[in-house]
């Protein structure tokens, strides 16, 4: 699993300043390109997707300064229908919105972010921070090993030091995700280390990422709009609502 592009709001909306930060952050680090998305009510299917006026300006003039060389990524920009929910479309695309306590998406719930499907969301805070180390949760399920391969590819290519989270309350089913884990990190050269949590999965999580030593952390989400406590899915909505380091979700 790879990232090709990522996708980002424009219009001067509030949240979109750290927003536009961390895609610049994630494409000179990753060196993929950007492309600005406009949430434009009055269009309908079929017309022709393009943004209007220059609410992205300084964007591209930034892109141009972080990137003065032939070779680094461009800046694009379109329109797409009615709400957020519309713009999802390319599962090797990455789209970084605003999750923080005082800046939401328009348009798109919590709700509908799980429901969705084969898609890779950076949920931002409010503020920005350079991510220096990533972190993955790890529970051994289908979207948790799609997760993993993500984070390996995102730690080859940007060089972030990976740690894998086991949060365990049975040691034989812990015993079992270590070796799927080890087993995979064992092919790949990389800077990694795996980590056994214990307690609830979701305080274990929070107490980690509290710490300060990691500052981005990943979740594979089954594209569950309706979670149980305990799961996964459970503890990515509920981080969102409280969101204060930038959460990934994979779909």
């Amino acid at each position: 699993m790879t990232i090709k592009q990522i996708q980002i709001p424009v219009g001067g909306q509030r949240g979109d300043d750290p927003v536009h930060r961390y895609a610049l952050y994630f494409g000179s680090r990753l060196k993929i390109p950007i492309q600005g998305i406009g949430i434009d009510s009055t269009l309908t299917a079929g017309q022709p997707s393009s943004m209007t006026g220059h609410a992205n300006d300084s964007l591209f003039e930034e892109l141009g300064r972080a990137w003065p060389d032939q070779n680094n990524p461009s800046c694009q920009s379109r329109s797409c229908h009615a709400s957020w929910a519309s713009a999802f479309e390319d599962p090797d695309r990455l789209t970084i919105l605003p999750f923080g306590k005082h800046s939401r998406p328009s348009n798109l719930t919590i709700d509908q972010l799980f429901s969705l499907q084969r898609q890779t969301v950076l949920c931002c805070p409010d503020h920005y921070i350079d991510i220096e180390s990533i972190a993955l949760s790890y529970d051994g399920g289908h979207q948790a090993k799609k997760s993993l391969e993500l984070a390996v590819w995102l730690s080859e290519k940007g060089t972030w030091p990976l740690s894998v989270l086991l949060t365990v309350d049975n040691q034989e089913k812990g015993t079992e995700w270590l070796d799927e884990v080890e087993r995979l990190l064992d092919t790949v050269a990389i800077d990694s280390t795996t980590i056994v949590l214990y307690g609830p999965h979701e305080a274990a999580l929070h107490r980690f990422m509290r710490d300060g030593s990691v500052e981005m952390l990943i979740l594979g989400v089954s594209g569950q709009s309706h979670c149980h406590a305990g799961s996964t899915e459970y503890t990515g909505a509920h981080t969102l609502s409280t969101v204060d380091y930038p959460l990934l979700l994979v779909l």
